[in-house]
């Protein structure tokens, strides 16, 4: 029953909404680094000590993204059971291994709980939070006919918030808006909103010409770092050059076929792979320690054993 619910909740997912917090919070940390180094070096002071960064804060940030995400796609699930039946899918509510009102259950009590959490312990957040759970509930809850038009959007709004929020552990939302920052959300968006659409051809499949493009997108996403960093591109150059040579190489391959619904669901775990890379790439195009970017590659790796162990199917 454990391993049912794991399956429901996506337990894969949690490894990058919680990078999403700790990206966040550090390409925020850099930037309010950088600045107080630059104020320092105008007025020829010796630099000041910039704020540092709660722990606490960012752990109740976590618990309220997992929360909220985890219900999200219980709702998802809750919503396509009767797809997921009539295609023969191994799902926790098409099986019946949990009960449909058991499932939606979970979702309401998981929105509470992030509600609450953030009520209690961020309330400054408090309205970015409900944003969230909103935009959250109308992907899931708003019929079929909003996806199609909106989902795309939705879903990369939804990653957006998430970032964002690891952010505002350290930042004001306007100090955001006015720093290299702006640029890690940019990226971000545009990356979930390209690999959203490529998603929306899983169940018809996608002649190859057309597959590839948004596999292209998604890899070149990162390039809007530069204009809003003033870091080295000495690092971040040869890893965008690998990331996307990793990403695009075996839609290259298949470029002249027509993608079965099988293939295109292959790019997305592919691009969904990839995903916590973004804000990596984030981190080495600014003024952060390299090696801050790592978190990236080991977000990469457990979410890889927690998809092969928790299938979601």
């Amino acid at each position: 029953m454990m391993r049912a619910w794991l399956q429901l909740l996506r337990i894969a997912l949690a490894p990058s909404v919680i990078w999403d917090a700790i990206a966040g919070s550090l390409i925020a940390t850099a930037v309010l680094q950088h600045r107080f180094t630059e104020a320092a070096a105008e007025s020829g002071a010796s630099a000041a000590t910039p704020p540092r960064l709660e722990l606490a804060t960012l752990g109740a940030t976590i618990a309220v993204l997992l929360c909220v995400f985890h219900a999200g796609m219980a709702w998802n699930d809750w919503r396509d059971r009767a797809i997921d039946q009539e295609a023969g899918r191994k799902r926790p509510l098409a099986d019946g291994r949990i009960s449909a009102q058991a499932g939606f259950l979970a979702g309401a009590v998981l929105f509470a709980l992030g509600l609450g959490l953030a009520a209690l312990f961020l309330p400054e957040r408090l309205d970015t939070v409900a944003i969230l759970c909103g935009i959250v509930a109308l992907y899931d809850l708003g019929g079929k006919a909003l996806r199609a038009v909106a989902g795309p959007v939705l879903l990369a709004l939804c990653r957006i918030l998430s970032l964002g929020l690891g952010m505002l552990v350290v930042l004001e939302p306007v100090d955001i808006a006015k720093t290299s920052a702006l640029g890690g959300l940019l990226a971000y968006g545009l990356y979930l909103l390209f690999l959203a659409r490529l998603a929306a051809n899983e169940e018809e499949g996608l002649p190859g010409p057309k597959a590839i493009v948004p596999v292209a997108a998604c890899a070149f996403a990162p390039v809007v770092f530069p204009y809003f960093d003033q870091g080295s591109l000495t690092l971040f150059v040869p890893a965008w050059l690998l990331f996307a040579a990793w990403l695009v190489r075996p839609a290259l391959r298949d470029r002249h076929i027509v993608w079965s619904p099988t293939r295109v669901q292959s790019a997305v775990r592919r691009c969904l792979m990839g995903m916590p890379l973004i804000p990596a790439l984030a981190l080495l195009s600014g003024t952060a320690p390299a090696w801050w970017a790592a978190g990236g590659l080991l977000t990469m790796g457990v979410s890889r054993v927690l998809v092969r162990r928790f299938p979601p199917e």
